[in-house]
């Protein structure tokens, strides 16, 4: 069995993935794909939050690589229930995710604002850990 007939036929990504650089993550090019990704989804704002946080916690046991090149842990930090996911999104989830996917039927024409750089690191992440268990189509 090749590696992605072999990847595609779990249901864990085993991969390490690494986050394009911030020039990247911040192009509107960028976000107006990844936005199309989660529009095709058909999930709501809620079910959206849902899927990310499953890709993340449930589907992978690889490393996460932030665009800054340090590992971004997922774990509650000892002592406390914190994690890098707390409040990612905002303290309105729904509205924040709704007004991204809104990018895919209008691409954006300027760059995303630097403080939303952790959230859409993170969407991207989800995005690659789905595909890379569903398709074997590991993006690292």
């Amino acid at each position: 069995m090749n590696r992605a007939a072999q990847h595609a036929s779990t249901t864990i990504c085993t991969c390490d993935h690494i986050s394009p650089p911030e020039r990247v993550l911040r192009s509107p090019e960028f976000n107006g794909n990844l936005a199309q990704f989660y529009k095709d989804l058909g999930h709501s704002g809620d079910g959206t939050v849902d899927f990310v946080l499953t890709e993340l916690y449930d589907h992978r046991t690889g490393r996460l690589i932030g665009p800054d090149g340090k590992e971004i842990p997922i774990e509650a930090e000892e002592g406390t229930d914190t994690t890098v996911f707390d409040n990612l999104f905002g303290e309105d989830q729904r509205r924040f995710i709704n007004r991204y996917r809104d990018k895919a039927e209008r691409p954006p024409k300027n760059r995303l604002d630097r403080r939303c750089v952790i959230a859409v690191t993170v969407l991207h992440f989800a995005r690659q850990i789905h595909l890379c268990r569903t398709q074997g189509d590991c993006n690292r």
